[in-house]
């Protein structure tokens, strides 16, 4: 069996999150069972697939697990295929995702981790900048810790030879994580 099997048109069945939530449960029983400090240890629980729409329903195991989700969307511009993104829609879009979780985690005092986020370099630099930039500062609002994903590659914001950021990019992350109160402009 297989969580692909599980689904309905991309979406989790109540059969796919019941087992996600089991896989979930045995992995945090077996590692609070193990000694040491992991019986208060916190554990990140992923969301099913790590998304943040799909993962409404997966289960906290106990009150030291945290979801951890990743966001790619829209993958057509994270990942390439369209190289703008940040229309109204675009930026609703965003915005609307980031609302759920906190309405269906934060909301019920279950932390949340952005473990994993990024655009590919080949897109607009303009737009790829404002996507971070807008969710950062969006997750970072909520209190959600947000860790952009670096693959040294396609999705690459520090340069490995020389370890230096992206001065843009890293401006960008700044700002969005400094507490202060603004609305992201593309630039």
């Amino acid at each position: 069996m297989s969580f692909h099997s599980l689904e309905n048109g991309g979406s989790p069945t109540a059969a796919a999150i019941a087992l996600l939530n089991q896989i979930n449960g045995a992995f945090a029983t077996l590692v609070r069972a193990s000694g040491g400090n992991n019986a208060l240890r916190y554990l990140l629980i992923a969301g099913y697939w790590t998304d943040t729409t799909r993962s409404q329903g997966v289960l906290m195991s106990d009150s030291r697990s945290i979801l951890s989700v990743h966001y790619y969307s829209p993958s057509s511009f994270t990942f390439g295929g369209t190289s703008t993104w940040g229309s109204t829609a675009e930026v609703a879009s965003m915005k609307a995702d980031w609302a759920n979780v906190k309405t269906n985690y934060l909301n019920k005092g279950i932390p949340v981790i952005l473990g994993e986020y990024g655009v590919v370099t080949s897109t607009d630099t303009a737009s790829r900048i404002y996507w971070l930039e807008y969710v950062t500062k969006t997750v970072f609002d909520y209190g959600i810790a947000p860790y952009t994903w670096d693959d040294g590659d396609g999705m690459s914001y520090f340069n490995r030879r020389t370890l230096t950021w992206s001065a843009r990019v890293l401006d960008a992350l700044k700002r969005a994580s400094s507490g202060q109160a603004y609305i992201p402009v593309k630039q």
